[in-house]
């Protein structure tokens, strides 16, 4: 990779034209009707929703919630609801739980702690009607696939459809929604996995923040920008939302 010698404004002058594509990417996505992707996977029963880190202590509580991405609970919530009212009882949630003693507080602090309120999923899902049919796969990293139960309970549902929400746009959940469709790949299965943008979201710290912090910067609608589009790169279906 050459690593980049021109200014600010040559850098954003010589990519204009990517960048407005990018900042229209989000709009231009179409809306799916849930029903359609029902009856397009055979049936309610070949359709499942995943969400990760829809807890408290990325939503309401603790050092690494925002109440950004807290505006996304509503959203999952009804979507959730929305599946059920069609037949839809596949509901699987990752959720951050770690150890004391995680490396992972060497990069971000200390969050999640296994068995604290921080790694509980947020009241609002606690309290639908279907939060009996949850299934809850805590995971120790960012990545939703490594060293958790999530790849065996797939494997036992065999989805044609999968909707992916949650959280952060550029981490967890870019690490979630990227490695179903590789998973899908690499076992060979006829699976769709769907990114109701409206269902997704980041944090944001602004420059200013981040220089008083010493901290790095984390533009939250560029980075849904760039994501939202990088998933669609990797085969991942990124629509507006779904209804």
């Amino acid at each position: 990779m050459l690593i980049n010698t021109k200014s600010a404004d040559e850098f954003i002058a010589s990519h204009r034209e990517f960048l407005g594509f990018l900042a229209n990417f989000q709009a231009n996505c179409p809306v799916l009707s849930m029903a359609d992707l029902a009856a397009q996977a055979g049936g309610p029963q070949h359709v499942a929703l995943i969400a990760v880190d829809v807890v408290k202590g990325f939503c309401s509580q603790g050092p690494m919630s925002s109440p950004r991405v807290s505006r996304i609970v509503p959203e999952v919530t009804r979507i959730i609801k929305t599946a059920a009212g069609m037949g839809i009882d596949n509901f699987l949630f990752t959720c951050d739980s770690h150890q004391p003693d995680s490396r992972e507080f060497s990069l971000w602090p200390a969050h999640c702690v296994e068995g604290t309120p921080e790694a509980e999923l947020e009241e609002a899902l606690l309290q639908l009607p279907q939060a009996d049919k949850f299934i809850i796969i805590p995971k120790p990293s960012i990545n939703s696939l490594i060293s958790t139960e999530l790849v065996r309970k797939l494997e036992t549902i065999q989805p044609k459809v999968l909707i992916a929400m949650g959280d952060v746009t550029d981490l967890c959940y870019y690490q979630l929604a990227t490695n179903l469709k590789m998973l899908a790949i690499a076992k060979g299965w006829d699976c769709r996995v769907i990114a109701p943008l409206s269902a997704v979201e980041t944090y944001d710290t602004p420059l200013t923040t981040a220089k008083e912090l010493g901290i790095l910067p984390h533009d939250a609608e560029f980075i849904n920008a760039f994501f939202s589009y990088h998933l669609q790169v990797t085969g991942v279906e990124a629509v507006k939302d779904l209804c």
